[in-house]
């Protein structure tokens, strides 16, 4: 039977934001070197290589977000562990790119950005903590400024935001680009953080072209993790790894034994919040979010949600304080740009100590 294996990649970055689509002079850190690199230590070479001087800051275009109101769909005591249920919403758009949302952050402000798996940074606005109806749409372009075409290159999956630059990992062609959004909108290029060889060593065989980056997080000590979505014979597991000249090497493992697949990952202060998603046709999507306060240790199931609770393809998770300093999960779906599926935003939020869930 085949069962996912899941993986956790704190990467060592290359210390040059540019670079070419050969792999084999990308500069990357020492072999040597076991520690990730602090993102913000890359970020002024991300920038001027994502928005270089003079390049105009372009806003996203305006669009139009309806959201309806969903229900949970059944009991939150059954699926929810020290977690309230905040509100779900179904979101359309006239708009015809509008959908395929995979990576998800809050924004400073509050807004929510997502990465689209059409090659789209999308913003949600939000207004007390819930969607107002409107939004932007902005599209994604490699490091010659031109549009990312194509599936290959614009299969957008995981999102990170630090600083006002944002990474975005992608499948098919396996990378990490960093965007400098603050400075450059919709006109930041896409800046080369790192390759992701099909092949990384420690893992048994290749991963398929649409089983790969698509967990993207920093991990509370200003490194960045990516989660690759891929699978083998054998119990699911997890592992932590650096990344080599050769590639990403996996030496930890995370037990998850029997698991979904790994889908988005995002980390507020000390812990990290995972997103897994499994489907069997006639049983429909399994969505489980676990809490995890070090990723070398086992976690925890915070959520569980399947049939006949209101499920769907979701990959996007973010996590933020409010302002009453409640914790607060996001997750959004995936749909696939299809009829049979939904746009869907959830919000939990994270009891504090001592105090019974509603």
């Amino acid at each position: 039977m085949f069962r996912p294996i899941l993986f956790l990649a704190p990467l060592l970055l290359s210390a040059c934001a540019g670079g070419t689509e050969d792999t084999a002079t990308d500069p990357v850190v020492a072999a040597t070197q076991t520690e990730p690199i602090k993102v913000t230590s890359l970020l002024p070479d991300l920038r001027a290589a994502s928005c270089s001087e003079g390049t105009p800051f372009l806003d996203g275009q305006p669009i139009s977000i309806e959201r309806a109101p969903v229900s949970l769909g059944g009991d939150e005591a059954s699926v929810l562990t020290e977690i309230r249920f905040g509100g779900a919403w179904h979101l359309t758009s006239d708009e015809p790119n509008f959908g395929g949302l995979s990576g998800l952050a809050v924004l400073p402000d509050g807004e929510l950005l997502a990465v689209s798996d059409g090659g789209a940074f999308v913003w949600i606005d939000m207004d007390a903590d819930a969607p107002t109806g409107t939004g932007r749409i902005g599209y994604l372009r490699g490091d010659d400024g031109n549009l990312l075409s194509g599936k290959t290159k614009g299969d957008s999956e995981g999102l990170a935001v630090v600083d006002g630059v944002a990474f975005v990992s992608f499948e098919r062609d396996h990378r990490v680009l960093a965007f400098d959004l603050e400075a450059c909108g919709a006109n930041a290029r896409g800046a080369l953080v790192s390759r992701i060889s099909s092949t990384p060593l420690g893992f048994p065989k290749g991963f398929k072209s649409n089983q790969g980056a698509e967990a993207l997080s920093t991990d509370g000590h200003g490194g960045l993790v990516v989660g690759l979505e891929s699978g083998n014979a054998g119990a699911s597991v997890s592992a932590i790894s650096t990344l080599t000249e050769s590639g990403l090497a996996f030496h930890e493992r995370l037990a998850r034994p029997n698991g979904p697949f790994l889908v988005g990952m995002d980390s507020e202060q000390d812990q990290t919040f995972a997103l897994f998603r499994s489907y069997a046709r006639g049983i429909g999507n399994l969505i489980e979010v676990r809490s995890y306060a070090d990723l070398s240790e086992d976690g925890e199931t915070r959520i569980r949600l399947a049939r006949p609770y209101t499920v769907d393809n979701f990959e996007g998770i973010a996590a933020t304080r409010l302002e009453d300093g409640v914790l607060r999960l996001y997750i959004i779906s995936d749909d696939n740009f299809s009829d049979r599926q939904r746009t869907l935003l959830m919000a939990f939020d994270i009891a504090d100590p001592g105090e019974t869930p509603n």
